[in-house]
């Protein structure tokens, strides 16, 4: 039998997500930066705008993984996706 009370249990947890947050605004940030590069490239070749069939491929596949139900990931990613589009079409003067 554990110690810890709930209330500790709790915050430990909570320090644990914290600390996964930090990690994932930190991916997150890295993955934004290549995003851009590739909207950057993009626009100096003539392409416009957000690729739906990469974007359906990689919600495809993380989905096949089953860490998570597939539209959870498709939510998910919608957003990082809709994050990206946006950054794409502000460094486009958009």
């Amino acid at each position: 039998m554990s110690s810890e009370s709930p209330a500790e249990a709790v915050v430990a947890i909570r320090n644990a997500i914290d600390q996964l947050d930090d990690h994932l605004l930190s991916v997150l940030a890295e993955r934004y930066t290549l995003a851009r590069a590739i909207g950057r490239i993009k626009a100096e070749h003539g392409y416009r705008g957000p690729d739906p069939a990469r974007e359906a491929e990689i919600i495809g596949r993380l989905a096949e993984e089953g860490t998570l139900r597939g539209d959870h990931v498709a939510e998910i990613w919608g957003a990082i996706f809709s994050v990206s589009h946006r950054l794409q079409a502000t460094d486009r003067g958009e």
